[in-house]
């Protein structure tokens, strides 16, 4: 490198007071960052441990679940309790059920119009 290539830039010394207070800023929150890293990987480490043990603890239930299901006696249902009703028969049952409150409000809509009609007329 030659002398004839060398460039020299000129900074105030506010400029470069800035410069360093922005530098120092900057390597200041990536130390905040690296630390709120380091903590959520502790952090996510504790939660798959915990996440591990809980399923183990399913696991655990879900065995004494079937042995105690194994070990007590088949209870007979009757017939009645033990056929559901089908939907179509459920879904009557709803429809009917929504045409009386339809035709409840429908009523009560009227008589209320019928009621300001007087009274307008009045």
């Amino acid at each position: 490198m030659t002398f004839q290539n060398i460039i020299h830039v000129k900074i105030e010394h506010s400029e470069a007071i800035n410069s360093k207070r922005d530098f120092l800023t900057t390597q200041a929150s990536i130390l905040k960052i690296a630390k709120a890293t380091n903590k959520y990987k502790l952090l996510r480490i504790e939660e798959l441990k915990l996440k591990e043990k809980l399923h183990r603890k399913m696991s655990e239930v879900k065995t004494d679940l079937t042995k105690l299901s194994a070990t007590l006696p088949k209870v007979k249902v009757p017939e009645i309790i033990r056929t559901p009703e089908p939907k179509t028969q459920i879904e009557k049952r709803i429809k009917t059920v929504h045409a009386k409150h339809d035709t409840e409000l429908e009523s009560q809509l009227s008589e209320i119009q019928e009621q300001l009609r007087k009274l307008q007329a009045a």
